[in-house]
């Protein structure tokens, strides 16, 4: 059995003005990097053989200061960037809702019925993940595993080994910077301690990211 750890990356800036990074890249703010720094003390009990990140410098740099001090290999995966958000990243959520104001209610309310002008849309972060769960999870030889990445991905993890559809992607607790999901892999089969934890905060106001406000 395996122990697969899920967090995603510290707050960025772009995170605190709501501007869509999809696979660009804004740096970690000061608080971002408490956050992980937080995490990283939490996680110290922990032993985690090795650590998969995104390469997108948000989720490398996370990754790096939750490693600390301690010997443990800190391997990036394509598979585990953000989705590509194409002609909208860098633009403002609100923005994209004025805009493309169909898209936009199909994003974040219909997952399975958005259809991506560029960029990528939910149908292939799902085959992204799905590949690493089998080409990576399945046959990594380590026990303790640690994910860094992003949240849509995170979501699109939780989802697809819960047996989920794409249009539930969005249910459940949403994933604040750095916070933490347990799960247990067993026989090609995943099953959650807890998903979403941010038991690490010393701060509970901590900024929720770049979501819609009722969206998880």
């Amino acid at each position: 059995m395996k122990t697969i750890w899920l967090t995603r990356h510290g707050e960025t800036q772009w995170n605190t003005v709501r501007r869509m990074q999809g696979q660009l890249n804004s740096p970690l703010t000061d608080n971002g990097i408490r956050q992980a720094e937080q995490l990283a003390k939490w996680l110290a009990k922990e032993d985690i053989d090795v650590i998969y990140t995104s390469p997108l410098e948000r989720a490398y740099k996370t990754a790096l200061i939750l490693r600390g001090n301690r010997n443990i290999p800190v391997i990036s995966h394509v598979d585990l960037k953000e989705i590509h958000l194409g002609d909208w990243q860098g633009k403002c959520v609100s923005d994209v809702e004025r805009s493309e104001p169909e898209k936009h209610e199909a994003f974040w309310y219909m997952p399975d019925r958005y259809v991506a002008t560029s960029g990528e849309d939910f149908h292939d972060v799902r085959q992204r993940i799905q590949h690493f769960c089998e080409e990576v999870i399945a046959q990594e030889i380590h026990t303790n595993i640690l994910i860094v990445a992003h949240a849509i991905v995170l979501k699109s993890f939780i989802a697809y080994t819960q047996g989920l559809p794409i249009s539930e992607l969005w249910s459940g607790i949403k994933l604040k910077p750095t916070s933490i999901t347990k799960s247990m892999y067993n026989k090609d089969k995943f099953s959650y301690e807890y998903i979403g934890r941010v038991d690490h905060y010393q701060d509970q106001s901590n900024y929720d990211g770049w979501f819609i406000d009722d969206k998880k």
